[in-house]
């Protein structure tokens, strides 16, 4: 009995030897990269497979985005056709060059078979440099150093060349808008610009807006211009001949509503604003 369980135990021994031997027949490994390796290298093992190996079963490769043993990481396992691309990372170096192998991993296909991966062997190097004899503990690390700093004496130059044109820049503009253009504004242009900011205030005369549009006319003609006084107007400005019907219309207005007994209703400021434009119009071609 004692015989007939060693004869038993060393068969299945034959077996198991022969079934791994077998197994191992069934596959060729290779490696893009096998020695200089350094820390964030990355490295693909590839696994071909014989015709009698069937389809890999997925559930059945390693676990990826994990860490292996001390050096690898597994990012990746791809399948294509009869091949198995395993996808590393080199995750942590020695103190000095050491060889390394990649993990034994066991797949099965979809018929169960069993098959080994076996390791292959790399080689990886340290990240720092030693002299011969030198210990990685006596390695010195650098202090750090105070920071480099950068010649701003130009851009300060050019940044305050800059700030005095934006001054001078404003200060001509200011003096533009507020003074020499006012100045030498003609009379219906500066009326138009006094109608326009007049729309904007809140309180303001009744006949403010009229008499914009009757400072205009006395300073176009240098005199103070009433109705009686209108053909000499169009006599010594003919540019305001074609407007003669709506001028008109406008000084008898005014004449009723400012001298009137009985004061009539205020002009509207649409049509003032009009005739001023429209007189600005023949002034600007004058």
């Amino acid at each position: 009995m004692k015989n007939t369980l060693i004869k038993l135990v060393f068969t299945l021994v034959i077996v198991f030897a022969s079934t791994a031997s077998q197994s191992e027949q069934h596959i060729t490994t290779s490696v893009d990269r096998a020695w200089g390796l350094l820390l964030g290298d990355e490295i693909t093992v590839t696994v071909n497979f014989s015709d009698d190996v069937a389809e890999l079963d997925s559930n059945a490769l390693p676990q990826t985005e994990r860490r292996y043993a001390a050096w690898l990481y597994l990012k990746q396992v791809e399948v294509i056709n009869r091949s198995a691309l395993f996808h590393y990372q080199v995750v942590n170096v020695p103190n000095k060059t050491t060889y390394i192998t990649t993990p034994v991993f066991e797949v099965s296909d979809v018929n169960g078979k069993v098959i080994s991966i076996p390791e292959v062997q790399l080689s990886i190097g340290p990240l720092l440099v030693l002299a011969d004899g030198q210990r990685s503990s006596t390695v010195e690390l650098k202090a750090d150093h105070a920071p480099i700093l950068i010649k701003d004496s130009v851009l300060k130059e050019r940044l305050k060349s800059l700030i005095i044109s934006f001054i001078l820049m404003a200060i001509v503009l200011a003096v533009w808008n507020f003074g020499w253009r006012p100045k030498h504004r003609q009379p219906f242009a500066q009326a138009v610009h006094e109608l326009s900011r007049l729309r904007w205030q809140r309180a303001k005369k009744s006949d403010q807006a009229a008499r914009i549009v009757h400072k205009a006319f006395n300073q176009t003609t240098g005199t103070i211009v009433v109705y009686q006084d209108l053909e000499q107007l169009f006599a010594s400005k003919p540019w305001l001949l074609p407007l003669q019907l709506d001028i008109k219309d406008f000084y008898q207005h005014s004449a009723t509503y400012f001298f009137s007994p009985q004061a009539g209703k205020e002009q509207d400021y649409a049509s003032l604003l009009k005739l001023a434009k429209a007189c600005r119009s023949k002034e600007k071609l004058a």
